[in-house]
């Protein structure tokens, strides 16, 4: 959890923060991490063998593994599209035990079963609020498994198709500036 411990630093979180696409929780202030209990040894035997094989010689200039992941892997294309990496990986992934999806710019590898909407549920359960209190902001197909769960649902301008089809708030902002939009978009009705 190196890079959320970061993020949290610099951005003053102290509560838990759902990771690596649900595979885990971790809060900054304990250190404390709590595992995803879908995920299955064999699922994380798999994954090890992924990143070994992207680790090799024959995909140095296709991708790079994006360091710091301890559950799931993110691979970002150098010399292909995305769409074309996400097939190549899909080929070498055992639909059984992984689910491989991608966004604009990488391609993520996760234990099957496991997603940010179960993250979501775990951190429900672990922090006791309701689903319906939440306010999902995301980007990309990755992020439709805790929207789909949560009371309000927005998203950036630049978001996918899909996401847009189901968010209540589109912002006509993108990426930063779209979140920074929707907050304030959501707190200006939470007054009213």
């Amino acid at each position: 959890a190196p890079y959320v411990e970061a993020i949290a630093q610099v951005i003053g979180i102290d509560q838990w923060c759902v990771c690596e696409n649900g595979a885990y929780l971790y809060h900054p202030k304990t250190d404390e991490v709590i595992y995803n209990p879908l995920i299955k040894s064999e699922a994380l035997a798999a994954l090890l063998l992924l990143n070994q094989l992207f680790r090799q010689e024959q995909y140095r200039n296709v991708c790079k593994i994006e360091l710091g992941k301890e559950v799931c892997i993110s691979l970002n294309p150098l010399s292909i599209s995305v769409e074309a990496l996400f097939e190549m990986v899909a080929k070498e992934s055992d639909p059984n035990l992984l689910y491989v999806n991608h966004s604009a710019s990488a391609v993520d590898i996760t234990p099957k079963g496991v997603d940010k909407g179960t993250g979501l549920k775990l951190l429900a359960q672990i922090v006791g609020f309701n689903l319906s209190d939440v306010l999902a902001v995301g980007d990309s197909s990755g992020d439709l498994p805790f929207m789909k769960l949560s009371g309000k649902t927005a998203c950036p301008a630049n978001a996918s198709d899909a996401v847009k089809m189901i968010a209540d708030y589109i912002s006509p902002y993108p990426t930063t500036e779209g979140v920074v939009d929707i907050l304030r978009h959501d707190c200006d009705n939470a007054i009213k």
